[in-house]
């Protein structure tokens, strides 16, 4: 994220001139932060200068686009008073659009992308957040023309430039136009490969292909793990896995909505823990002949980052990321009494959920980016899941199986939540009621909100051109999970 320099300086002679100069050196300091990808630390100094400065343009404006990735209701609120405090500002207009269309507020999507619109036709944020808006509103032939009409790519915003055309694509393909959906779909994927390819080979470093292999490798060569006996008081978390796209958010939301469970919305909290043990032979071995007293700071730092501690007796916390899939090995080891959530969807259903989706640029989305890409990975990550499973055969893990939650959620929320021993409440059943006080900043947001739909699944049938050349390495895991063959 790159955030400009945007304040608006006084006249010189102004009595607030002096003050006006504090708050542009302080947001220097946010800047380089942000440059740095310090954002929790801009994040905070941003907070304290809009507590001490509650008009200024300039840090209500930043923290809103601080806010925007991970907490859109949040910035919304704080971009509708830097519109305030200034508004003539042409950036605040864009991403009020962008804001309110991530939240699902269609009709201030709306406003804001026809003003930004019409001040600036060829805006790709205006244009994402309208045609958005249209396909919502059944109107997926107007999206279309829209973007066709106005749409110039090649901007200096790669991933606005990529949610257009994802924007296209779901139009395509409520159109029924499945070939036009992916071409547009894989339009955007390429932009993102082209504009980052020093992310995408940094990526491989942390979580890719090589690193997998390596991981799996020390998985498959462990011998078959004992269940240690407890070495402190604390609680095991719980773990949400699979893989992304697998109906992780859904489950996760459900389950939110029991008064004693708590759950994470994909914070990185095992990434320390994961850091430690690297991935290489010499620094996994390392790992897992770790002391008592040094998993015990690992699991004392665990609960320290998470919420400051352990969950009151009775309450269940349920950490959900399912990319940590690839460290079920290192949750085992230091959370050996962890009941494990493992959402199961078709492959195939997977692969295309998440091709046709515009993520950011983090060390997963940047291998999902093509059809080959995508399925050997998928491949990767659940036979490393699988390779720890193995070396850990005490590990409590229930499937949930995405095909099965949207038939019957409840039954399926009722077995989930006696297996984490938190019991069923009925207040389960109005979840969707308390999603607007959630923070949901995955790219499930749109769907989850829904009521729960059957829509998606099989969804490949309609694709199956994609999978030509990269069957084989879907049905291993087709067969399996148990579902159906291409021909069935």
């Amino acid at each position: 994220m790159t955030l400009r320099g945007t304040h608006r300086h006084l006249p010189p002679d102004s009595a607030e001139a002096e003050l006006n100069d504090e708050i542009e050196r302080e947001m220097a300091v946010v800047r380089q932060l942000t440059s740095s990808n310090r954002m929790r630390d801009a994040l905070a100094k941003c907070q304290r200068l809009v507590a001490d400065h509650p008009d200024a343009f300039d840090p209500l404006f930043h923290l809103a686009a601080l806010y925007l990735l991970t907490d859109p209701k949040r910035a919304v609120t704080y971009l509708e008073r830097a519109h305030a405090a200034d508004p003539g500002h042409f950036e605040t207009l864009t991403l009020l659009a962008r804001a309110n269309e991530r939240v699902n507020d269609w009709p201030a999507a709306r406003k804001w992308a026809q003003i930004v619109l019409d001040a600036e036709p060829s805006n790709v944020h205006g244009l994402a957040a309208m045609a958005a808006a249209q396909v919502e509103d059944g109107r997926a032939e107007e999206a279309v023309a829209l973007i066709e009409e106005n749409f110039k790519p090649g901007g200096p915003d790669a991933m606005a430039d990529a949610a257009v055309y994802e924007r296209l694509g779901r139009a395509r393909e409520v159109m029924k136009d499945y070939r036009g959906a992916f071409d547009a779909f894989m339009s955007g994927n390429r932009i993102i490969q082209h504009s980052h390819a020093d992310h995408i080979a940094g990526a491989a470093q942390i979580a890719g292909p090589p690193a997998l292999e390596r991981v799996t490798q020390f998985y498959q060569d462990l011998p078959v793990q004992p269940v240690p006996e407890p070495i402190d008081d604390l609680p095991d978390p719980a773990f949400l896995l699979g893989f992304p796209r697998s109906g992780t958010t859904l489950l996760e939301n459900i389950l939110a909505a029991h008064p004693r469970v708590e759950t994470t919305d994909e914070r990185p909290l095992l990434d320390p823990i994961a850091n430690a043990a690297g991935s290489t032979q010499q620094s996994l071995s390392r790992f897992f002949a770790a002391s008592d007293e040094e998993l015990r700071r690992m699991r004392h730092w665990y609960w320290q980052n998470a919420r400051k501690g352990p969950p009151p007796a009775g309450h269940v916390f349920v950490d959900k990321q399912p990319s940590n899939t690839i460290w079920l090995g290192l949750i085992a080891k230091v959370f050996p009494r962890a009941r494990i959530l493992f959402a199961v969807r078709d492959p195939r259903d997977v692969l295309l959920s998440n091709l046709f989706l515009t993520f950011d640029a983090n060390p997963f989305g940047l291998h999902m980016l093509s059809p080959r890409d995508a399925a050997g990975y998928y491949g990767q990550v659940m036979t490393a899941g699988q390779a720890a499973l193995r070396a850990f055969p005490g590990l409590a893990v229930h499937p949930v199986r995405y095909e099965y939650v949207v038939d019957d959620w409840e039954g399926e929320a009722r077995a989930a939540l006696d297996f984490l021993g938190a019991g069923w409440d009925d207040s389960v059943l109005n979840y969707r009621e308390t999603l607007s006080q959630r923070r949901i900043s995955t790219p499930s947001a749109r769907q989850v909100t829904k009521p729960v739909y059957t829509s998606a699944r099989e969804k490949w049938r309609r694709y199956d051109f994609v999978f030509e050349g990269i069957r084989d390495r879907l049905d291993p895991w087709t067969n399996h999970w148990g579902y159906p063959g291409w021909d069935a």
